[in-house]
């Protein structure tokens, strides 16, 4: 990639500030105008890339929800909505569809549910998203089984975004270097803060892409935090969890105009 590619703000973010409550699965499924709208404002925001809100739709997480609905039919609405929202915008979007761990994999000693991966996978194939966007893991053997399965069942490239904070030794990071290089993963992702993609870079052998999820945007310097995010050459930039809509739109505004001064410099 060439160029940097601006994310979203995070559906069950916008979501939340929109509704003021919980993302509820359900209430996307009787109303699609929820969907149709998170999609559009991340649009109109500058997103060049929007997620699909199916961070934990999996037959465990639905069940605990008391939600029957087949599975199916929830990822046709997330993708459809996705789809209509991109054409409405008549700008070209990606479309990234998003696994996340499973229900078990939060409990002590719990391991990821394949199956129901395999499900996730298999519909966001079928849908036709533009790559698999895994989002959530914090353990390297987890994560190594979910994109075990994702390349097992599709062929759509994988962005897979791990916490830096979840790599406190050197081991580690040579076992997501293995694990990113063993299944030619296209994009290796970090969550945190934008001195982990840089520190991660030096360690790392992979000649991935890079993208960076942002936690937190200082609204102070913001010209140091914009050219030293620019100087790593990340690939991708998305907002994170907990990152609000203001905060990221403020964020897409900022480092827009960080990327014009930095381009008017070299050109000079």
């Amino acid at each position: 990639m060439d160029n940097i590619l601006l994310g979203d703000t995070d559906p069950a973010v916008i979501y939340q500030e929109m509704s003021k409550k919980e993302m509820a699965y359900q209430e996307f499924i009787a109303d699609q105008a929820w969907l149709f709208n998170i999609y559009s404002h991340n649009i109109r925001d500058g997103s060049q890339l929007v997620r699909t809100p199916t961070l934990r739709a999996t037959r465990s997480f639905l069940d605990k929800w008391g939600i029957d609905e087949p599975l199916e039919t929830y990822y046709n609405v997330a993708v459809s909505q996705a789809k209509a929202a991109i054409k409405a915008s008549m700008v070209d979007i990606l479309l990234a569809g998003v696994i996340g761990p499973t229900l078990g994999t939060y409990k002590r000693g719990g391991k990821l549910n394949v199956e129901e991966i395999s499900e996730a996978v298999i519909l966001l194939d079928d849908f036709s998203v533009d790559f698999l966007f895994l989002q959530g893991f914090s353990n390297l053997a987890t994560l190594n089984a979910a994109i075990a399965t994702c390349v097992k069942l599709s062929k759509l490239p994988i962005a897979a975004f791990f916490p830096v904070s979840a790599l406190d030794d050197k081991k580690q990071v040579q076992q997501l270097n293995k694990l990113i290089a063993s299944f030619g993963v296209e994009l290796c992702g970090i969550s945190g803060d934008d001195q982990g993609l840089h520190i991660l870079k030096e360690k790392m052998k992979s000649k991935t892409e890079w993208g960076l999820m942002i936690g937190e945007v200082p609204h102070q310097n913001m010209d140091k935090f914009c050219d030293n995010i620019i100087s790593q050459q990340p690939s991708l930039i998305m907002a994170g969890t907990k990152l609000s809509r203001k905060d990221w739109k403020f964020f897409l505004k900022e480092f827009s105009l960080a990327q014009l001064k930095n381009q008017r410099i070299t050109a000079i």
